[in-house]
């Protein structure tokens, strides 16, 4: 369009909103703020004026692109109604697709129809219907056609002279990005190219030191290519001449000097920690980039982008099971090889199990694959999680469990916390924090105490601090002060109060809880060890859990739950569905939690959890759940006495 904003005229403006619903106290509103403009011009040196429009968007408003979409709203209403009339013939990528006739931003707009001489001309007539409405005008100077081969050089003619268009582009830009690709990638993407080095050059002539280039190569340079790279995977060779660049510039070098790089650039893309600059290495974030898209396809299944890939690449099956196909777009190629490493990443989270293949699907709880065994069948290799959970009761077939998998596994599987409804399987992506601490946490272990931890333990440990300290910098900011000594429950109510730990000099993990009423008194008190659990909030989750469970039985009208952990509190109390790694246990605890008359659920600071975290580390001297009624251990009194006096 040509002048876009200084065209719109208000009436149009004001129609749309209230066609659209907008109530009439705000479409006024709303007009007040675009009509009470006014404008000034320096004749001389001196201001003249004011000015008043009568129609047009102040360009810099940050209401006006807003309001400048409502108004395509007019021409995109225009063009679904010709659909529906079949006056404007579609495009549909192929059988089963949605159809497509126009994709707009901002004021560039794509059209897509038939190469016919009638199509064009109806479409032609739409526009010129929203020109004199709207007051826009489509700009012929900058308006390019692109056909398909099977379009006849004397049908390309006669729609390009309705359209009054003197050439067809194959290579213009929509958004930054070539719409069309062929065999040349390379003239496709020069453009990038030639941005990176005219950037470059213009700091060459510079004195910058080795920290101010490191600054520009990383926040300027190394963005240049983003927007590009989360849609396409380029050529190898393009990105070794942009690495190549970088370097040149990182090492000095201007005009035709050739000076030697000491480093190779893929030591300069490690982590400082490592050795390196932390330098993109340009290949890998293209892959990653395209993975995010990947993701989105996976997850999103409303999207306009995985309606069209699935009617043509998957049709029959899922995103997650889609092959390359034949002759696939470019764009395709990116994204289907990314979904290979996105695919490793993730995690079947078990609902009913009809989607996870036993063998070749990760869904253990420590990210492994099922070793498959020599007496497992061709057709036993098919089978989905769903063979090993019995139907009726919503649990794990125990008989079957242990007789087709390794005794390890099969111990992590019998662990695992199952829905008592049937939920559909859910593919989740898990997130592994590597902080510096949890390094130099993982290397004082070892030179100290000579206990050497996993990586995996690093990450689970790391990542539960990170959340905690993200929480507790929030509570700060409010204003709030975290309750530190237990106090007793409201007349007439019980309290439970719940801890779970990880033990990693002892290999284990446990659960503590203790129930109170409102003297102070003991109803019981329990341990239980855990040493499948390594995860530092699923054993929080875990804990809550089988508190619940033992106190279901008492038939307790009033029951008032009290944790250390922040975020097991936020997920449990929050209206949505959980979407975490969690889920199974925080819709077992909601149902839970359903099943008394009055429950709440809060959080308290460590002092005030004290019994249940001590009854937590008792459950190292334990080999199964032990329940004290109406007692305590020894160990434990001085602290239910100090609970008692404060």
């Amino acid at each position: 369009m040509s002048k876009a904003y200084n065209r719109i005229e208000w009436d149009f403006l004001e129609t749309v909103m209230k066609n659209m619903g907008f109530g009439a106290k705000w479409t006024n509103l709303l007009m007040l703020c675009v009509k009470s403009v006014s404008f000034s011009i320096l004749v001389n040196g001196e201001p003249k004026g004011p000015i008043y429009p009568s129609r047009g968007l102040r360009q810099g408003d940050p209401i006006s692109p807003y309001l400048f979409i409502l108004c395509t709203e007019g021409l995109i209403s225009l063009l679904q109604k010709a659909d529906v009339k079949d006056v404007v013939e579609v495009f549909c990528v192929c059988r089963g697709a949605p159809k497509i006739n126009h994709l707009m931003f901002a004021d560039d707009s794509v059209l897509f129809c038939r190469a016919t001489a009638q199509t064009n001309r109806n479409i032609l007539h739409l526009l010129e219907v929203y020109e004199k409405a709207s007051g826009q005008m489509v700009n012929k100077e900058k308006t390019s056609m692109v056909f398909s081969k099977n379009v006849s050089s004397t049908t390309k003619a006669e729609i390009m002279q309705f359209w009054g268009v003197q050439q067809q582009q194959n290579y213009d830009k929509y958004l930054g990005l070539p719409p069309m690709l062929g065999r040349g990638k390379h003239q496709a993407f020069f453009g990038l190219q030639n941005k990176v080095w005219t950037k470059l050059q213009g700091w060459k002539e510079k004195l910058l030191s080795q920290g101010g280039k490191e600054v520009l190569i990383k926040v300027v340079t190394l963005s240049i290519p983003t927007y590009t790279m989360s849609c396409f995977k380029l050529p190898a060779s393009l990105c070794s001449k942009l690495e190549s660049l970088i370097a040149r510039f990182w090492w000095g070098q201007r005009k035709e000097e050739n000076k030697i790089s000491w480093v190779s650039w893929r030591k300069m893309c490690k982590s400082k920690l490592h050795g390196g600059m932390g330098f993109k290495d340009l290949r890998t974030f293209n892959l990653a980039l395209l993975a995010k898209q990947s993701w989105r396809i996976l997850k999103e299944e409303s999207l306009l982008l995985h309606q069209l890939y699935k009617a043509r690449y998957f049709h029959s099956t899922s995103f997650k099971e889609a092959k390359l196909g034949a002759n696939p777009s470019f764009v395709w190629r990116g994204i289907w090889e990314a979904k290979h490493y996105l695919l490793k990443g993730c995690k079947w989270r078990v609902g009913d199990g009809k989607a996870i293949n036993i063998w070749f699907d990760f869904w253990l709880p420590n990210h492994r694959l099922v070793p498959v065994s020599d007496s497992i069948t061709q057709s036993q290799l098919n089978w989905k999680v769903s063979e090993l959970i019995d139907d009726r009761t919503r649990s794990w077939d125990m008989e079957k469990v242990r007789r087709c998998l390794p005794p390890r596994e099969a111990k992590e599987v019998l662990h695992m916390v199952l829905t008592s409804n049937s939920r559909p399987d859910e593919l989740v992506w898990e997130q592994l924090a590597l902080c510096t601490w949890g390094l130099w946490h993982r290397r004082n272990k070892l030179l100290f105490e000579q206990q050497r931890l996993s990586p995996q333990q690093v990450m689970d440990h790391t990542f539960s601090l990170q959340q905690e300290q993200k929480s507790a910098i929030a509570e700060q900011r409010k204003g709030l002060k975290p309750l530190c000594s237990w106090t007793p429950p409201q007349a007439g109510a019980l309290k439970l109060n719940t801890d779970g730990a990880i033990f990693q000099d002892q290999c284990s993990s446990g659960v503590g809880m203790v129930l109170r009423d409102e003297g102070g008194q003991v109803i019981f008190t329990t341990s239980k060890p855990k040493h499948e659990v390594t995860d530092p909030m699923e054993i929080k989750f875990l804990a809550v859990l089988r508190g619940l469970q033992v106190c279901l039985p008492l038939g307790i009208t009033e029951l008032e739950v009290e944790l250390d952990s922040l975020l097991v509190v936020q997920e449990l109390t929050t209206d949505q569905e959980s979407m975490s790694i969690w889920r199974n246990l925080v819709f077992e605890i909601r149902r839970l939690l359903q099943r008394f008359p009055k429950v709440s659920i809060k959080h308290r600071g460590r002092m005030a959890n004290a019994v249940a975290h001590c009854f937590t580390r008792h459950s190292w001297h334990i080999d199964d759940l032990v329940i004290w009624w109406q007692s305590f251990l020894e160990f434990v009194s001085q602290v239910i006495r100090h609970d008692g006096l404060m």
